[in-house]
């Protein structure tokens, strides 16, 4: 009898977890053929990130699938978007891609869409794939019938076209930039991108490297200090227009203004959901309950609407699929796209904002205008727990600074605990994440950064009274 695939790598949106420690190769094999039996498809894309362990991991992958009779689309390296474009464009009856995001080199994992790159989630799947998987762990490796068969295609020409479609070309005028694509994929895809045209750039960790060695901390994700200031330092001896930092699976797409200053993602998804909104003339556009305020004055004042959605991808595409909102976009810098199969993809933000700019001859900062003062933000921060009944006493004693902290109203809840305060305006809300063992705590106002930050160092002191390590520094320190 085999060892049973461990039932906590299943997570909210995603499967993921410390390759050897969580999970063995061997489970990727019976996770594949429970996605087998649950989704019933004829064809499946299958593609992997740059990890060292992403190869082994594919190939059971494609075993556990063809020996369930069912045929793989070989995509070979790719990033995250690109499996949703692979599985529209060619067809298949769903996609899967061995990827850990951002987290360090140690971990790895899988993302699983249906055909259309509809997402498979908790709510929608993922957990009935668990527990099939856990049945046939149980019996060993029983192929079924006729085995399918594997097919290879290089997919990206065909991404480097559709991406080129979200922007005009010949609108783009001269500017020099600095892309970081954080040792993943996303440098062979934007330097293709950009071929023929008259932007320049530099490049930071162009070249894939699963080690992530070079990474500080060896953690490809921008939201990082470190890594930021990785970017922001090639700024003290070079002139740029801004720039672009993926994360290593380059779903996630960060930008620094013309002074090397980091934007906080929000402000983007305020802004790019306004340009659609005139676009489109109307529509709806989704952000996640961390920062709301900069999201719905923007796109309000232009006659769109803003829906909130609970975070993560898979909640936030099946709401735009619900709602057949325009633009999406989180805290955490994913931005998703009706004309992208309401899936994320962080290729066309930058393609997107580069339009902008060229357009109007503004530099990033002109293009924000006053939305960083008038609605001033904390930053993400990250608590450490050491176990889910501490930050469940955590939570319980934010709920008491409802009252202790002013005139205070909970909201609706949706993910975490969100309460806005009146005089001073303000609201905060922490959540606790479904990727990595951390609480969120976000925390925006409007128009007075001086009360966002009292505020944020007083809900970061009860967190830390009740056993949280902060792991990321105030950004006023």
């Amino acid at each position: 009898m085999e060892c049973p695939v461990n039932p906590d790598i299943f997570r909210a949106y995603d499967i993921r977890g410390k390759f050897g420690a969580d999970f063995s190769p061997e489970d990727f094999y019976f996770i594949a053929q429970a996605y087998a039996k649950v989704v019933q498809p004829k064809v499946v894309a299958v593609g992997h990130d740059v990890r060292e362990t992403s190869g082994c991991l594919w190939q059971q992958i494609v075993s556990g699938l063809t020996d369930a009779g069912v045929d793989v689309l070989n995509i070979g390296g790719i990033s995250t978007d690109m499996l949703y474009f692979a599985v529209v464009n060619y067809r298949t009856d769903g996609g899967v891609v061995v990827s850990a995001s951002h987290n360090p080199r140690e971990y790895n994992g899988l993302k699983m869409v249906r055909e259309q790159a509809i997402p498979i989630s908790r709510d929608s799947g993922i957990m009935t794939i668990r527990d099939e998987a856990l049945k046939m762990s149980k019996l060993g490796r029983k192929p079924v019938g006729k085995r399918g068969v594997v097919r290879t295609v290089s997919l990206m020409d065909d991404y480097v076209q559709h991406m080129r479609y979200f922007t005009d070309l010949g609108e783009l005028t001269p500017k020099h930039l600095l892309l970081n694509a954080n040792c993943g994929f996303a440098g062979q895809a934007v330097s293709r991108i950009l071929e023929g045209t008259p932007i320049t750039y530099d490049s930071i960790f162009f070249e894939p490297d699963g080690t992530f060695a070079s990474v500080p901390r060896g953690r490809p994700d921008p939201m990082q200090p470190g890594n930021q200031a990785i970017t922001t330092g090639k700024f003290k001896n070079a002139d740029y227009a801004f720039a672009t930092a993926w994360d290593a699976d380059a779903d996630r797409c960060f930008f620094f203004d013309e002074k090397g200053d980091f934007v906080d993602g929000p402000y983007v998804t305020a802004r790019l959901g306004e340009s659609l909104v005139r676009e489109n003339h109307g529509g709806s556009v989704i952000c996640d309950p961390r920062v709301i305020w900069p999201v719905e004055a923007a796109v309000n004042a232009v006659g769109g609407t803003t829906i909130i959605g609970r975070c993560g991808h898979s909640f936030i595409k099946e709401l735009m699929r619900k709602t057949d909102s325009i633009f999406g976009g989180e805290t955490s810098a994913h931005y998703y796209f009706r004309r992208y199969y309401y899936t994320d993809n962080g290729m066309i933000p930058f393609l997107l904002t580069l339009r902008e700019l060229c357009r109007s001859g503004r530099t990033l900062s002109e293009w924000l205008g006053d939305l960083r003062t008038q609605h001033p933000l904390s930053g993400e921060i990250n608590y450490a727990f050491p176990d889910t009944e501490a930050m469940h006493r955590a939570t319980a004693a934010l709920h008491g600074t409802e009252k202790e902290l002013g005139d205070g109203e909970i909201e609706p809840e949706m993910d975490g605990l969100s309460i806005r305060f009146k005089n001073p305006t303000w609201r905060f809300n922490v959540r606790k994440s479904n990727t990595e063992p951390f609480m969120r705590l976000n925390v925006e106002g409007i128009g007075d950064a001086a009360v966002v930050q009292t505020n944020t160092e007083t809900l970061g002191k009860i967190l830390e009274d009740e056993g949280g390590q902060r792991q990321t520094p105030f950004r006023w320190e």
